[in-house]
């Protein structure tokens, strides 16, 4: 019996460390600063003493190949890098990397931000009921701000397949 309780608490405590070691949970907020901006959609933050790869999932920016990449990425460090934001999970894969939506201090949406710019598109599949993005990204393409100042500018999910 002793031997059975001693593996049920070292399973148990095994379950706490590796939970916590991932981070929040899906539909959870954390806090953390920016410490790497990788794209305009992708950033690291650092929670806690420990770093986590953050996606927005609700936009996505140019691949490094395209238009509008490095701009997409200079915006993003210019807003976030070294602030404290909070990220809001929406899923994770198995890479660990988190796919969220990322606010500034005031409440500001990166995602919002980057749209208003021209500098991503609005992930429709992810968010498709976000009626914010929608009207942002419809706003960006009637003033052809950012890649929409190209007449025909090609989505990253578009360049992949």
């Amino acid at each position: 019996m002793r031997r059975f309780a001693g593996r049920l608490s070292s399973f148990i405590l095994f379950g706490v460390f590796v939970s916590s070691a991932l981070g929040a949970a899906d539909g959870e907020k954390f806090q953390g600063r920016v410490v790497g901006v990788a794209a305009g959609h992708a950033v690291t933050v650092l929670n806690e003493g420990r770093s986590a790869r953050v996606r927005l999932f609700d936009a996505q920016c140019p691949r490094s190949d395209q238009p509008f990449a490095t701009a997409a990425k200079k915006f993003t460090a210019t807003e976030v890098f070294e602030q404290l934001v909070t990220v809001e999970v929406k899923s994770r894969d198995a890479n660990g990397v988190i796919f969220a939506k990322i606010r500034l201090p005031g409440g500001r949406s990166l995602s919002e931000m980057l749209v208003k710019q021209g500098l991503a598109w609005w992930n429709r599949t992810a968010a498709p009921d976000d009626r914010r993005l929608e009207r942002l990204e419809r706003k960006a393409k009637e003033a052809r701000r950012g890649l929409w100042s190209d007449p025909n500018p090609v989505s990253p999910w578009k360049v992949q397949k």
